[in-house]
């Protein structure tokens, strides 16, 4: 049976303002080249049908940058995000420019796909996300959402990978709403996931409609989704990384630093 499309959303908006300098974080130099097109050369392993980067600070340039790096800039699409109103909101304004098309499939066709990364994921390599994809397709359980994660030793400011006793996947609880005994848990969320689009639509526009409530809290977490989907009744996998430093991120100058030493490893390791 032939699978169905892959999409993949990038998420390009941010400002870089913790970086330091004015150019927008996707465009920060990592081994002489833009964050950005570390992530571009990832995502291109996959066999995808389009990328649509989604862009706010310095969208020209960004997506500018997006395109020279892009394996084939006819895949490339862009949504601007008006406002940075959270991940959730990053993702829908990417998933619009995404055709709706097939339902919610079985385990033998999971539908189409959607895959999001972070554009401040630069050490992500192409082989794991290709795993990520293989495992939410091949899953007899059929999931709706399988994460990536990784174990890391005193994880702090990751969200934590709650499992149910069966091994899947209750919650993402972001570190600042951790309780005790969760900020205990090593494995951490890496902000990659793989999504039937299907359930995908459904669950962001739920999370969505709250967030225009009269409780909303301001912006629209993507780990909010997650939720929506087991209260759904869907399953959601995780997938933890072989290499842990493939989920590091860029925030400040220091993690930008300790991403130049990793390339530098993995460099001597060759």
């Amino acid at each position: 049976m032939t699978p169905g499309r892959l999409s993949v959303v990038v998420l390009a908006a941010g400002d870089g303002k913790r970086l330091g300098g004015e150019v927008p974080k996707p465009l920060a130099r990592l081994d002489g080249r833009p964050l950005l097109a570390h992530v571009m050369n990832a995502v291109d392993a996959l066999d995808h049908d389009r990328v649509v980067v989604v862009v706010g600070n310095g969208a020209d340039d960004v997506s500018v940058a997006a395109l020279a790096h892009a394996r084939d800039p006819e895949l490339v699409e862009f949504a601007r995000q008006p406002d940075r109103r959270g991940t959730g909101d990053a993702v829908a304004v990417g998933l619009a420019r995404v055709p709706e098309r097939d339902p919610a499939g079985s385990a033998a066709d999971p539908g189409d796909l959607v895959v999001v990364v972070p554009a401040d994921a630069p050490l992500l390599t192409g082989a794991t996300l290709r795993a990520l994809v293989d495992r939410h397709r091949r899953c007899a359980a059929a999931p709706a959402a399988t994460l990536l994660s990784a174990r890391v030793p005193r994880p702090a400011g990751y969200g934590r990978i709650v499992r149910d006793a069966d091994g899947t996947v209750a919650a993402v609880v972001e570190h600042r709403d951790a309780d005790a005994a969760q900020l205990e848990i090593d494995e951490v969320n890496s902000s990659v996931y793989c999504f039937s689009a299907s359930p995908l639509r459904a669950a962001l526009a739920e999370v969505l409609a709250a967030a225009a409530g009269p409780a909303a809290r301001g912006e629209v977490y993507l780990t909010d989704v997650v939720a929506v989907l087991r209260r759904r009744g869907h399953g959601v996998e995780a997938v933890v990384a072989d290499d842990p430093a493939e989920i590091m991120g860029v925030n400040d100058p220091e993690q930008l630093a300790a991403c130049e030493t990793e390339l530098r490893r993995r460099a001597a390791r060759r």
